[in-house]
């Protein structure tokens, strides 16, 4: 679906593709072709607010990266996280929404001490934890994974893939955001019967998220986002 813009400057303007992928809360897809979601939504009003025309386009999170790397037309992607290597090849808006801290989905038999913190649970250097390629969750936790997840395994498969993984003792933990932890439990009750969500006290909350574009877009793209995104 494509929203046209209000402004003259807005109408002249080549279309923005705008990536998204199915991660609900975030972002999911409607029957009617909508994309729907609190990332989706925010990035959805900023372009119409802002006056910019785009058009939907499911597109998996590497490949959103990858396109944008390859900087050949008009793209931009929601949600993402910023990070120096990103901002090296992406520009970003400000940030269009804040994640709570995130959790763990850890085998249900995993002996975890009550009020534990990640810290204290990584640091023994036996927990074997998976994590999907292209996605971070927070500095903290990517200095902790950094310094003491002697057992990690990168994965591309999607987040329910991985709760399934979890739950067959191949990993014995995974990170999601909270928002999204108990949609995915719900989503696989077969898993869910032997995995469970682990919030831990030393988890701050989670980083800001940004719509990421390419450099093709141009600067004055991103400053009529940024006036239209409410400041944070």
């Amino acid at each position: 679906m494509a929203w046209l813009g209000l402004t003259a400057g807005a109408m002249a303007a080549e279309t923005v593709t705008l990536h998204y992928y199915e991660r609900p809360p975030y972002m999911t897809a409607a029957e009617n072709g909508e994309v729907r979601g609190v990332t989706a939504k925010a990035a959805e009003a900023a372009f119409v607010k802002a006056g910019l025309p785009f058009v939907w386009a499911l597109t998996p999170a590497q490949g959103q990266l990858d396109t944008i790397r390859r900087n050949q037309g008009r793209d931009c992607a929601v949600g993402w996280f910023k990070t120096p290597e990103r901002a090296s090849f992406g520009l970003f808006t400000q940030p269009i929404y804040q994640d709570r801290p995130p959790v763990a989905i850890a085998r249900r038999s995993l002996e975890i001490p009550p009020d534990s913190t990640l810290r204290a649970l990584l640091i023994s250097g036996t927990s074997r934890v998976l994590m999907k390629i292209g996605l971070t969750y927070g500095a903290y936790i990517k200095t902790l994974i950094g310094k003491y997840a002697d057992h990690l395994t990168l994965v591309s498969v999607e987040p329910a893939q991985m709760v399934a993984m979890v739950a067959a003792d191949r990993a014995d933990l995974m990170f999601a955001a909270q928002e999204e932890a108990d949609l995915l439990l719900e989503k696989n009750r077969e898993a869910a019967k032997r995995v469970r969500v682990v919030a831990f006290p030393d988890v701050p909350f989670g980083d800001v998220r940004h719509i990421l574009c390419s450099r093709a877009v141009g600067r004055e793209v991103i400053d009529a986002l940024n006036a239209a995104i409410p400041p944070r």
